[in-house]
Formats: C-alpha cells, sequence, structure tokens
C-alpha cells in the first residue's frame, strides 16, 4: 500500500500493481499519442475530420484538440504542406511531398500490423485506422501479398528497406482504393517489369480489385529499386560506377583506420548490393529511415567522423544525406 510520510512524502513501493486503477477503456492519451493520431486523419481521412468526435474520444476538451491541431499545422507547414480550415479542413501542397509524408507516416507504424503483437489503445486505433485506409481490402492481404512477392523475387531484405517497401505498397494501395492520382512524378523512377514481378503486380490488382494500367504497374515496380536487398547484383544499374565507388571508400577508410576491408569479400559484396539501391535513393530524393531512428554509439563516433569526411570529398557521395551516410 502506499503510506504517508511526514511533511507530505508519499512512499510508493514498487511492486504496486496499478492496473486497478484504471482499465483499457480509461486510456489516457499523451500529447504524443494525440498528434499522431490527428496527423494520420489529416493524411488520410480529412473528409471525416471532426474536433468534436476526437475530443470525446480522447476525453480531453475542445480547446486542447484545437491547439493539438494548431500544432500538426505548424509540422505540416514545416514540410511544405498546408492544412486550412475553410467551413471545413483541406489539405493543401504539392502531390509528390504528401505522397511521401503519407509513407513516412505509415513506415512508423508497421510493426503494429503483425496481428502477434499485444497493443494498448492507441496502437489499437493506429491499427484500425490502416486497416480503413485500404477497405474493403484487409489489411492482412496486402501484407501476405508484399511476403509472397519477396519470396518470389527472392529479396532478403534489411529492416529499414522492409518497412519503406510495406509502407510505400499500402500507401500505393490507399490511393488506387480512393481513387487519387498518383503523383506523375512517380513516373520517373520507371524499371522494366519481370515476368514474375509483372504477375505479382496483377495479382495485387486482383486483391484490391481495382485496375492497375500500364503506368501504375510500372510505378509499384519501381519501388524495389530503392530497397536494400541481399541478392546477387543487378546487372541493369551502372557496375563500373558502383564499383568506382565501393573501392574508393573501402581504400580510403582503409587508411584511416588501418585495417585491410579489401580482403573482406562479404563485406565487399554488401557493400556493392547497397550502393546501387542508395544511388538510386539519392538521384530520386527518397530515404528509407528518418533522422529520429538513426543512432551511432558513443564509442564508434570517431568512425563516423572519418567515412563523413570521405563521402564528402567524393563528387557523388557529397550529396548523400546524413541519414544515408549512417
Amino acid at each position: 500500500c502506499i503510506e504517508k510520510y511526514s511533511k507530505g512524502m508519499l512512499f510508493v513501493p514498487d511492486k504496486l500493481d496499478l492496473s486497478v486503477l484504471c482499465s483499457d477503456q480509461e486510456y489516457i492519451y499523451s500529447n504524443r499519442d494525440r498528434l499522431s493520431i490527428i496527423r494520420m486523419n489529416v493524411l488520410f481521412d480529412i473528409k471525416h475530420f471532426n474536433l468534436r468526435k476526437l475530443s470525446e474520444k480522447m476525453q480531453i476538451s475542445r480547446r486542447s484538440i484545437q491547439n493539438d491541431v494548431e500544432e500538426v499545422q505548424k509540422q505540416l507547414k514545416e514540410d511544405g504542406i498546408d492544412l486550412v480550415y475553410d467551413k471545413k479542413y483541406q489539405i493543401q501542397g504539392d502531390g509528390l511531398k504528401l505522397y511521401n509524408l503519407r509513407g513516412k507516416k505509415i513506415k512508423k507504424y508497421v510493426d503494429l500490423l503483425s496481428d502477434n503483437q499485444s497493443k494498448n489503445t492507441f496502437e489499437k486505433d493506429i491499427y484500425q485506422m490502416i486497416e480503413d485506409m485500404v477497405k474493403p481490402t484487409p489489411i492482412s492481404e496486402i501484407l501476405q501479398w508484399i511476403d509472397k512477392t519477396t519470396e518470389e523475387m527472392e529479396w532478403t531484405l534489411s529492416d529499414d528497406s522492409y518497412k519503406w517497401y510495406v509502407a510505400r505498397v499500402v500507401v500505393f494501395s490507399w490511393y488506387l482504393e480512393q481513387n487519387i492520382e498518383i503523383p506523375s512524378e512517380l513516373t520517373k523512377n520507371n524499371v522494366k517489369k519481370d515476368n514474375i514481378l509483372g504477375k505479382r503486380v496483377d495479382m495485387l490488382a486482383s486483391i484490391l480489385g481495382v485496375e492497375i494500367d500500364e503506368s501504375k504497374g510500372l510505378i509499384l515496380a519501381s519501388f524495389s529499386k530503392f530497397i536494400n536487398k541481399y541478392v546477387d547484383l543487378d546487372v541493369r544499374q551502372d557496375f563500373v560506377s558502383i564499383e568506382d565507388i565501393s573501392m574508393y571508400l573501402v581504400n580510403e577508410m582503409k587508411k584511416e583506420l588501418q585495417v585491410d576491408f579489401i580482403s573482406d569479400r562479404i563485406l565487399l559484396k554488401g557493400l556493392l548490393n547497397h550502393l546501387g539501391p542508395m544511388l538510386e535513393r539519392m538521384k530520386a530524393g527518397v530515404q528509407l529511415n528518418e533522422k529520429e531512428d538513426s543512432f551511432i554509439p558513443d564509442e564508434y563516433s570517431y568512425v563516423y567522423e572519418k567515412l563523413d569526411r570521405i563521402i564528402k570529398k567524393h563528387v557523388i557521395l557529397k550529396n548523400l544525406t546524413d541519414n544515408e551516410i549512417i
């Protein structure tokens, strides 16, 4: 039990069970939870965005919700997107920026899409919002399509690449389900579909119950250009340029750290596999991970500093973002 000491001090035992004081229905949404839910509503369901319903759901005042909306407006403004009110809320901005912003938002919650993961009330809300996004198609069927695609294409994806790919496919599906025009700029990333990937595109169209024409199919296929895959090198890419950059990095880091990286064939193959998609991402302005996701232990900061200096001296690599360097 909680004991009261002198001078108003309270002693709370470490093993005190507070679950009896509240139930899942009495979940208290943090400010971060509220902002995330509002941002999801704005990006994916602006037509039904309603302050009264949100204030009732999260059990806070209308004024508090209004303050949260104003905070989201500021955040979106920083991303080049405007949330405006004229009898109803509307979201305005460059189509490609909105597309990428939606992808980044979904990527944060890919882990929640697993049925096996226990979820609190906020996480259940986010899961349901994503489920509702692609209705009438169950989100589980889209995830199964993704897993089957990676299997048939023999892709082994890094964790960041998998989350990025899932987010892109989910957002792509949402655009199709809502009959929203996909930004024309994405057609610049077109790649040639091989037979397997072409069939997978047709299968997604069947799952969603929509038509995926040639241009949209090429956009869907192009997502594979930007993900890190642990497979044999793609000979369609500029192998000479990739190999030159790889050897530049290996030789320069060898000088800096006095380590013979050249003899490590596994490292070299992994580097070559990583550089191809990385250069494609750099040309298209695509990022797999967000800045807040990046972390370097203090004991390895010197490695990052040396690599950063080497990269800044290279005519192509100097254009990399900090996230790609990490």
